[in-house]
């Protein structure tokens, strides 16, 4: 119902119950007020104007009645506003709710309400929106992420002819004696790191490092580091704070790492007894994310089958892995604007990438691959990861409504599977473009993954600019 109250000028006004807690200013005097959450008697029924559903109307009933009070009314308004010029109260003051009363005068304390959640923005806060909106993409400063995928163009146009890791090993080992020996007293099936412990400073001729260092940490530092100042400088956070985009990123660089090789490991090692019901399906589900990880890694899987494979098993899980942060803030306090759910995917992504480059580093780089692998690795690996789940955080933000309220397992897969479904395709596609020796095509499919992020983002600024006064995508 509509909410009366009386001005401090005398005037009875009527204002709709949506208004509660939103300052209004009185018709006759000027003066403004915040409207209580209760209407104070007598009551006055008059429509709202059509105009602006926040006017307050004037009660012509009762203009009779509070003439003889307009006159003192306006002198003590008179009064205010001259000692409001000669010392103006604060901003904070002036909106705080009154605690104390004069005679006759009534005292209210307005409701506090969520305007995120319950009313639109005001327009001031759609016009700072709108200001960070024009430093984000005046002139589309988001193509420079362009140029970390320069190490991979690098590597696919300038790519060195493959050296048989024998040859490798011979040339290493050419004219020290002392290693030779070392490296023959070895027995049958060692592991790696009393390998290297043979060879010339731990590493095969015109590799970067040697197997058993921890410069590829630092290298893992600088690179997260940077990204993280490039995500900061090509898109302002605007309302979203700092300090959380870098829990963002160390949580899915460490707890949603190992939150992915625990369903890896559970995946490859479940048994065969599969319960009923909806644990049944579930256990069919990992068991098919399992057996896409073992056609995607298996050598002698084809072109559809790994396809298959890094789409079902690597793209969905590390996508998803990515999306989880952004999945419980939609969940819980919701995204104010698309391009703080980007912003938020962005650095999942570069946490995501920065992570798995120190384990390719010690697993598959240190004391083999010279220094264009780890540029790659910590460069352009990082960007795709970035790009692919800040396409995803956009896509979250459209979709935040969908994950809040009480969601079956299977709703929950579903909602995910949709959300992640372009990145995970393009995820997919690129690692078994690389596994089958398609470099160019790899290529391909990072600048797509990129034109998709591209698209979205503009996209975006386009509905951003239809909406209707008061709100902010």
């Amino acid at each position: 119902m509509p909410i009366k109250l009386q001005c401090d000028c005398g005037k009875w006004l009527r204002v709709p119950d949506e208004a509660a807690g939103r300052r209004a200013r009185c018709p006759a005097c000027g003066q403004l007020f915040t409207v209580p959450a209760v209407s104070i008697e007598p009551m006055a029924v008059l429509p709202v104007s059509e105009n602006d559903p926040y006017d307050v109307v004037e009660d012509s009933d009762l203009a009779a009645k509070a003439a003889a009070d307009r006159a003192a009314a306006q002198a003590r308004a008179n009064a205010r506003r001259s000692a409001s010029q000669v010392a103006p109260r604060p901003l904070r003051d002036s909106i705080r709710p009154k605690t104390t009363a004069e005679p006759g005068e009534a005292v209210f304390y307005p409701p506090k309400i969520d305007l995120v959640g319950a009313l639109p923005p005001p327009p001031t806060q759609r016009a700072v929106l709108q200001s960070e909106v024009g430093k984000t993409t005046r002139p589309y400063r988001y193509l420079l992420l362009l140029l970390a995928l320069m190490p991979l163009a690098w590597s696919t146009f300038h790519r060195a002819p493959e050296v048989d890791i024998q040859q490798r090993l011979e040339q290493t080992l050419d004219g020290h004696p002392d290693n030779i020996e070392k490296f023959n007293a070895l027995p049958e099936h060692s592991p790696k790191q009393e390998v290297f412990a043979t060879l010339p400073d731990d590493k095969l001729k015109g590799a970067l490092l040697a197997y058993d260092t921890y410069v590829h940490w630092g290298f893992a530092a600088l690179s997260g580091i940077s990204f993280l100042a490039l995500v900061l400088l090509l898109f302002p956070p605007g309302h979203t704070r700092i300090w959380h985009l870098l829990i963002v990123s160390v949580f899915t660089g460490t707890a949603g790492i190992l939150l992915l090789l625990g369903f890896q490991w559970i995946a490859f090692h479940m048994g065969f007894i599969i319960p009923r019901g909806i644990l049944g399906i579930l256990f069919d589900i990992v068991a098919f994310i399992g057996w896409s990880y073992s056609v995607a890694l298996g050598h002698d899987s084809g072109f559809l089958l790994s396809a298959l494979g890094f789409t079902a098993g690597v793209g969905f899980c590390e996508e998803s892995c990515k999306a989880l942060p952004l999945i419980w803030k939609a969940r819980t306090d919701g995204f104010y604007s698309w391009r703080s759910a980007m912003i938020w995917g962005l650095v999942s992504g570069v946490g995501f990438g920065v992570s798995e480059g120190v384990t390719y580093s010690h697993d598959f780089y240190n004391g083999i691959d010279g220094g264009q692998i780890y540029l790659i690795r910590f460069i352009s690996c990082v960007a795709l990861h970035g790009i692919w789940a800040a396409a995803t955080g956009i896509n979250i933000f459209r979709r935040q409504d969908h994950f809040r309220g009480q969601l079956h397992v299977l709703e929950w897969l579903l909602q995910i599977l949709i959300t992640v479904i372009v990145p995970m395709v393009l995820h997919g596609f690129y690692d078994t473009l690389l596994k089958q020796g398609y470099n160019w095509g790899a290529l391909g499919i990072a600048l797509a993954s990129f034109g998709w992020l591209a698209y979205q983002i503009e996209l975006a600024k386009r509905k951003l600019d239809k909406l209707p006064a008061g709100y902010a995508a």
